[in-house]
């Protein structure tokens, strides 16, 4: 097989190829030092890798790009916000930055030979919803809001399909796969530097790193799925730094990221296992519940809330009329949540075959409501006021197919590195849908869902390229068999 190779990386003999570098770099450093003058160093240290990234893949070359987008991933721009002014306006450092990366992804797409093969069958149902969300971009009572939305949940799947380019060169996967452990190295640094202001209580309490407590274990979910499928296929040493991403998790006191990190090594545990196995995986899943319940911290925002508290004889009801009337659920803190998901519910049941258009439900809590957040808090509820029943039903097939393609890919894999990338690949695709129950996790696209889609595209790469090897020393007049997509 021809290896495929970023543009501009097979220059001619003698030819300046390090000159356009040379230049950037120069470029950078002169931003870097003109934002350290003006007082804001930190900001220039962390916007240095993402103004690198924007070089590289100016000039091609996606390796680099997809590399330094996912090895600063946990560090991010989000704890920036406000902070750089022009002309009196406050610069959205974070939407620049997923911004970027979805035009430099999409140039990249145009730049880079295709390989011939077919779209993930991941990729290609969610390509599906994004192509729906795009097409009710029309019904939107907010252009700026649907377009912006529109670019979120695309961006992942172009920097997915960006990685299935390249992937297929020699070392390529290992190489990518090192950003996500680099990614981690970073943020836990951060995230230990961080304890000394970590608290328990009040609206900051859990441990933030650089990006935030739920941000940051959001983020931590790739890299856990990683070493929990480590420990499954190359050995104990990664049960380690699966303990240790578990830990950073339950710090940061993010209930759903939490139970989901539970659930998650449960599956790790019982993936291809015996039936003595699979016991034991939900005895380690159950000992793992229960520490997070005796930590009191979290058990206090899983049970008794922070702003409502009721009778636990109460199974479910409605308090409040109009536009105050909220969820509550016994004996369990929905923070602020069932007010959220409760408007956003009636609003959509007023179209709900089409719904709204898209971005509609974030400008109706923002605007209309005057909530104090503008998320819904709920991905399935957020799709299902924007695009209706049919947007909510490509979402779901989006969902299930992923998980079951995943599951086939597993099924799939021989070598233990396709094996490991292939369950970190699934693990982290059900941690995706289950945190999208109580969370916006469409939206994170710099420190999550482009990781996800990375680790989903180099995954189906590595069993590709193993099936290739294996025709290859099978000889022109053998057959190997593989299962599809």
């Amino acid at each position: 097989m021809t290896a495929h190779t970023d543009a501009l990386s097979d220059s001619y003999a003698g030819e300046p190829a390090y000159v356009p570098q040379r230049t950037l770099l120069l470029g950078a450093a002169l931003l870097v030092a003109l934002m350290a003058a003006a007082g804001k160093g930190p900001l220039a240290a962390a916007i240095l890798p993402f103004v690198f990234a924007i070089g590289f893949a100016l000039l091609g070359q996606a390796a680099p790009w997809l590399w330094l987008l996912v090895a600063f991933s946990g560090i991010g721009l989000s704890w920036a916000q406000g902070s750089v002014q022009l002309a009196g306006w406050s610069i959205n450092i974070a939407g620049l930055q997923w911004g970027f990366t979805f035009v430099m992804g999409v140039l990249l797409l145009a730049l880079l030979p295709g390989t011939g093969r077919k779209w993930p069958t991941t990729f290609r149902w969610y390509a599906l919803f994004v192509g729906v969300a795009a097409l009710w971009v029309l019904t939107a009572p907010s252009l700026f809001s649907a377009v912006k939305h529109t670019i979120q949940y695309a961006t992942p799947l172009v920097v997915g399909l960006v990685t299935l380019r390249i992937a297929y060169r020699p070392g390529q996967i290992q190489y990518l796969r090192g950003a996500l452990w680099i990614a981690f190295g970073l943020a836990a640094v951060v995230g230990v530097a961080s304890i000394r202001w970590l608290t328990f209580s009040g609206d900051t309490a859990g441990l933030s790193g650089a990006i935030g407590n739920r941000p940051f274990a959001i983020f931590l979910v790739p890299i856990y799925a990683l070493a929990l499928a480590g420990w499954r296929t190359r050995g104990p040493a990664y049960a380690l730094i699966a303990a240790g991403a578990f830990a950073f998790i339950v710090l940061t006191l993010s209930r759903t990221v939490s139970a989901t990190a539970i659930i998650l090594a449960a599956l790790a545990l019982m993936w291809n296992a015996s039936w003595a196995q699979r016991i034991q995986g939900m005895i380690v899943a159950a000992l793992l519940a229960a520490l997070v319940f005796s930590f009191e911290p979290l058990r206090e925002r899983f049970i008794t809330g922070e702003r409502f508290r009721q009778s636990r004889s109460e199974t479910a009801l409605v308090t409040g009329e109009g536009r105050s009337a909220q969820l509550n659920v016994s004996g369990v803190s929905l923070s602020g949540r069932g007010l959220l998901w409760l408007q956003t519910w009636r609003h959509a049941m007023q179209a709900p075959l089409t719904g709204h258009g898209t971005g509609s439900a974030e400008v109706y809590l923002g605007t209309e409501l005057q909530t104090v957040t503008a998320q819904p808090h709920n991905d399935y509820l957020r799709v299902f006021h924007d695009s209706g029943i049919i947007g909510l039903v490509t979402l779901l097939v989006a969902a299930i197919a992923g998980v079951f393609s995943l599951r086939r890919l597993q099924h799939r894999s021989r070598s233990v590195l396709a094996r490991e990338l292939t369950l970190a690949a699934f693990l982290t695709w059900i941690g995706y849908l289950l945190i999208a129950v109580t969370d916006n996790i469409l939206v994170y696209v710099s420190f999550f869902t482009q990781n996800m889609f990375l680790l989903i595209a180099i995954a189906h790469a590595a069993v590709d390229r193993e099936g290739e090897l294996e025709a290859e020393t099978a000889g022109p007049g053998s057959i190997v068999l593989h299962g599809a997509h």
